[in-house]
């Protein structure tokens, strides 16, 4: 040890002669240069391994895809996402084909929650345990629809008249089955449509279909994913979809329902502040030029409705999400970051004209089509121009399903995205 010391003494020495300094001076920097090369790995070693980027402040479910969702205070993960999202799809009796707001904005003004038949039985049950989906819509009334599979309904009620029957459908192009919950849902929904009225139809000159009033239409419920399937369905070919290999992530099931594309949709709250500002200013602009002021949307800010998401974050940045690569979602900022939910980024939202739908009123937006024009103009997906992006899609890992969130749990991010996509 000795020896070691004297040399590096020596060493000090012969570097101070060169350099023409004093050995003091050079005594010093060669101690910090020590100090620091040592405590290095012990400070990487103490950095965190996830930063908080918020709160959740919303959570939204959308049990029949292109209805409205219910906004709630907690809500359980499994495979497909939050549990019952996008569960029920809406389909043409005829062809399979599924209906969205794309042809019906008036789909905007069906409301949809998880409920109970026997409301006063359901002591000690949460809401996602409930046995029957309740549909309402103005001028409608509401009905009660028992949530059915094949072996029967869930609350172990009489099965209604046409319900229970495994027909086929389709999302973008993958052939699915989907389990068809009874003659008097269908024809409920087929009046909702019609009384909310044809005028608010997307139009022809959109290039999307016009003739849903009239058309007998089907309720279709994805068969097990969501713990609602009878028995061996789930292996069954067509029974449900998964993201892909494109987009599958280590850990993750990637399970879908009846949605778009990915399991989760994360959009920021301060999007909002920024799209608002942004539509005012192009508002302006407009006003000054043409002198007229197209502003058909003119709610501040912007309903997040109209983007559907599921969980809502409050990262003071807006697009923030586009880089959330591994985020989890738990109790306290303070907790464990392996105890909460963690959940994998798959890709961007690409937003088709569903935003130009106008949830309290279900209408669409005139001719600028806002939000989507404003959008056009600063957050043009990366591959596909034509299209616009809002918030990013995520996939639960295995360990998050059964996990409950809650609004105003802490979101943490674990890993960057770089990815433009």
């Amino acid at each position: 040890m000795d020896d070691v010391l004297s040399a590096f003494i020596g060493s000090l020495h012969m570097a101070a002669e060169q350099l023409g300094l004093p050995d003091g001076v050079v005594m010093v920097v060669a101690i910090c240069s020590l100090v620091v090369g040592l405590a290095m790995p012990i400070v990487l070693l103490a950095l965190p391994s996830a930063y908080t980027v918020g709160n959740v402040t919303r959570l939204f479910v959308h049990p029949v895809k292109g209805c409205r969702g219910m906004q709630v205070e907690e809500w359980p993960i499994s495979k497909t996402g939050l549990m019952w999202d996008r569960a029920w799809m809406i389909t043409r009796e005829e062809s399979g084909e599924f209906v969205s707001q794309r042809q019906a904005s008036a789909l905007a003004g069906i409301s949809a929650k998880v409920g109970h038949l026997d409301e006063g039985a359901g002591g000690g049950l949460k809401p996602w345990d409930g046995d029957c989906l309740v549909l309402s819509a103005p001028k409608c009334g509401s009905i009660t629809v028992p949530i059915t599979d094949s072996s029967g309904t869930r609350g172990g009620k009489a099965t209604p008249a046409g319900a229970g029957v495994l027909r086929a459908t389709h999302v973008f192009g993958k052939e699915l089955h989907g389990v068809d919950q009874g003659d008097a849902a269908a024809r409920w929904i087929e009046n909702a449509i019609k009384t909310l009225g044809g005028d608010l139809l997307h139009p022809k000159a959109m290039g999307e279909p016009n003739d849903i009033i009239g058309v007998k239409l089907r309720l279709l419920l994805s068969p097990s994913d969501n713990g609602a399937g009878g028995p061996g369905e789930e292996g069954r070919a067509g029974a449900h979809r998964h993201v892909g290999d494109k987009h599958a992530r280590d850990g993750c099931p990637g399970n879908l329902s009846f949605a778009d594309a990915m399991p989760i949709l994360v959009a920021n709250e301060s999007n909002l502040d920024d799209l608002g500002a942004r539509m005012d200013r192009r508002a302006a602009d407009a006003a000054s030029s043409t002198g007229r002021t197209p502003i058909p949307v003119d709610e501040r800010p912007v309903d997040i409705r109209r983007f559907r998401p599921n969980i809502v974050v409050n990262n003071p940045k807006p697009w923030a999400e586009d880089n959330w690569g591994v985020i989890s979602i738990r109790r306290a900022a303070g907790a464990d970051p392996s105890s909460g939910a963690k959940l994998h980024r798959t890709m961007r939202c690409g937003r088709c004209s569903v935003p130009s739908v106008d949830p309290a009123t279900h209408r669409r937006a005139g001719f600028t089509h806002e939000p989507l024009a404003t959008m056009r103009t600063f957050r043009k997906h990366p591959k596909n121009k034509a299209n616009v992006c809002f918030g990013s899609y995520f996939a639960p890992h295995r360990t998050a399903i059964g996990h409950v969130i809650r609004v105003g749990d802490t979101v943490a991010m674990h890993e960057v995205d770089e990815r433009p996509v």
